[in-house]
């Protein structure tokens, strides 16, 4: 598909997890009695509107997502009216968007893992590449090198691939800044033309990962200050098809990592067991990424980019769909669904998560709510904070899309 078309993708997939997520408010709120005045498909100007009950449904010309109104009080004794009603009820109207975006997402992957898909099973962990003067390489850490196990902890009691990796990653943290056994085996690997068994060495490696990853470096041809930049001879050596001007994020150990000898099978699960996979796959592929995302300024070179506007997002639908395929996007749109509710809870004026820290400074008033020229004020002054970040993440957007970087390098 070409990459104009495959872009303009980004407005359905916007329609469809926005709406998941104003669904879940207009939902709860249509429970709990409450009188919802309008459901609408994108934002106004509306093309087209019909009345079902109390409510409007509508179909609106911008196509960014959608939006639910709430009726205002008729009264002070209203309590149809989301205004006059309690603090728990309006609680759970305010965090539903969220929920159901997160439900929607654990649908998708467990129906995903429900299905026949490819899964890797067992495979050897082996360090692709390392960085000159990284703990790793201090501690003689060699490329090529199987890591069997830390302090005596083995990977091969685990089926897949991935959580083999993961475990990896884990016990790593869990020892930063204290001394780790490694466990390597040497001249075994298949890849390298079928070394004899014979020729196979076990050592002990002891190495101290960081406490603390360093800052990220641009690869540059002549380094004039180590901290932000590292020699494309040195980044090679971490990344092989790294080039200049690339961004490089090392981690406690200062290696990259890759498997070798794992088989790939068709597989399907139960109900049960593919909700405990999408639990997992959301947890800590989408939840714990999308956070460390949030708060990372740079771009690394290994795991793409950290807050994307609309224009970013419209470049990873493009590559998604050209480099895996288009039934990939399915994925894609449970990832974004799940980082849509997590940002929408953050503290923030006119998101939810802001409409919620008001609620809590209600309680903590005695149930004195803020005058509406106030709270109008505190949601305005948001909704213009937002437009600035959004504008200050598409500029870096259209950066990286005018220099050519893909998301996924």
């Amino acid at each position: 598909m070409p990459d104009f078309l495959s872009w303009l993708l980004i407005f359905p997939i916007l329609i469809v997890i926005v709406c998941v997520h104003e669904f879940g408010h207009f939902i709860t709120a249509k429970i709990l009695g409450m009188r919802v005045e309008e459901f609408g498909v994108g934002f106004p100007p509306r093309i087209f509107g019909k009345r079902l009950g109390n409510t409007i449904y509508s179909i609106n010309l911008i196509p960014l997502g959608g939006f639910v109104k709430l009726g205002d009080p008729k009264s002070p004794e209203d309590l149809t009216s989301f205004e006059n009603r309690n603090f728990l009820e309006r609680l759970i109207v305010l965090i539903a968007g969220s929920v159901m975006n997160l439900l929607f997402a654990i649908v998708i992957f467990t129906i995903i893992f429900m299905l026949p898909h490819a899964r890797m099973i067992g495979g050897d962990i082996v360090v692709n590449g390392l960085v000159p003067n990284s703990p790793a390489d201090i501690a003689g850490i060699r490329v090529g090198d199987q890591i069997v196990a830390l302090n005596e902890k083995r990977f091969d009691s685990f089926k897949t691939s991935e959580v083999r990796l993961r475990k990896l990653v884990d016990w790593i943290d869990e020892y930063r800044g204290e001394e780790v056994e490694v466990i390597v085996k040497r001249g075994s690997l298949s890849r390298l033309g079928g070394i004899s068994p014979e020729l196979v060495t076990s050592d002990v490696v002891n190495v101290v990962p960081r406490e603390i990853d360093p800052s990220p470096q641009v690869v540059v041809n002549e380094v004039k200050n180590p901290e932000t930049e590292i020699s494309l001879h040195d980044a090679s050596k971490y990344l092989p098809n790294i080039k200049i001007g690339d961004t490089v994020q090392q981690r406690a150990l200062g290696v990259s990592l890759g498997l070798v000898n794992f088989r790939t099978d068709q597989v399907t699960r139960p109900l049960h067991l593919a909700l405990v996979d999408a639990g997992d796959a959301i947890w800590n592929s989408v939840i714990v990424a999308s956070v460390q995302g949030l708060f990372s300024s740079s771009n690394s070179s290994q795991s793409g980019s950290g807050l994307m506007g609309p224009i970013g997002i419209a470049q990873v639908t493009g590559e998604v769909i050209n480099t895996f395929g288009f039934g990939e996007i399915i994925v894609l749109i449970a990832i974004l669904s799940v980082s849509l509710g997590i940002i929408n809870l953050f503290p923030i004026p006119f998101l939810d998560g802001g409409r919620v820290a008001i609620l809590v400074i209600e309680v903590l008033r005695g149930g004195v709510k803020l005058s509406k020229k106030i709270e109008s004020f505190i949601h305005a002054s948001g909704f213009i904070l937002l437009l600035i970040i959004i504008l200050v993440i598409s500029y870096s957007d259209i950066l990286r899309v005018i220099r050519g970087d893909s998301i996924f390098r």
